[in-house]
Parts: C-alpha cells; structure tokens; sequence
C-alpha cells in the first residue's frame, strides 16, 4: 500500500511510501496537513493541527545568550582572525621566496606592498 506519512518526533513528512515499511507509533498514515511551516505543527494522537500563535512565539522565542556563550563567541572570532593572519603572512613569505633575485627596484616595491598590508593586518587584530 503507497501512502503519505508523517514522523511523529521530527515531524519529516514523506510522499508516496511503502506504509508497511513506516510503523504506526512512529509515523502517521495520510495525516491531514494543515498549510503551516513544519516547526509549528502540533501532533495529538493521529491528528496534526497548527500551534497557536502562544505556542509559535514558544517555538521561535531565542534566549539570550549567556556569558560563556559570548566569551566563547568572541574567542571563536578571535582564533578566526589569528588563522587569516597566518595565512596571509603564509603568502607573504612565498612571495618573498619568488623575489629574491630580483632587482632592487622589485624589492621595495614589495616592502612598500608588505608594509601597508602589516599594517592593515594590525589594525584589523586590534579591532577583534
């Protein structure tokens, strides 16, 4: 038999399916779907029905974070930017190998390109 089902703990919704395969305490058979997203659906027994809005706002109610979580927020961001600074220094230092035996000319254009960018880099770590 090929119906529709619905998976009564997360709520996955499933067309066209072999129904013998979906057991009846986990998944309800050709559930009527009410035209809402699937977070605010509400299951009793067989039936499927729409949250109302108290319920939503329970549903998309975000707590604040806490201190740790903002302590670890900002440690994340961070180790972010200590990684793109190496990268970039990683870089630098090919580009450094490429030069060695150019000519003078060659070479301070490229301290004077290091420099700003050094710059650039330390003024954006001092802003994290």
């Amino acid at each position: 038999m090929v119906a529709n089902v619905l998976n009564r703990l997360t709520k996955e919704f499933r067309l066209s399916v072999n129904t013998p395969d979906y057991p009846a305490d986990k998944w309800i058979c050709n559930p009527v779907m009410p035209g809402c997203k699937r977070k605010y659906l509400k299951i009793d027994g067989d039936t499927v029905s729409e949250m109302t809005t108290e319920e939503k706002e329970q549903v998309d109610f975000v707590a604040p974070k806490t201190d740790e979580q903002l302590e670890s927020d900002r440690q994340d961001s961070v180790r972010s930017t200590v990684r793109k600074t190496y990268s970039e220094y990683d870089e630098f230092r090919i580009i450094n190998k490429g030069i060695q035996n150019k000519t003078n000319e060659d070479y301070v254009q490229y301290l004077a390109f290091v420099t700003e960018t050094d710059s650039n880099l330390v003024s954006k770590a001092s802003k994290s």
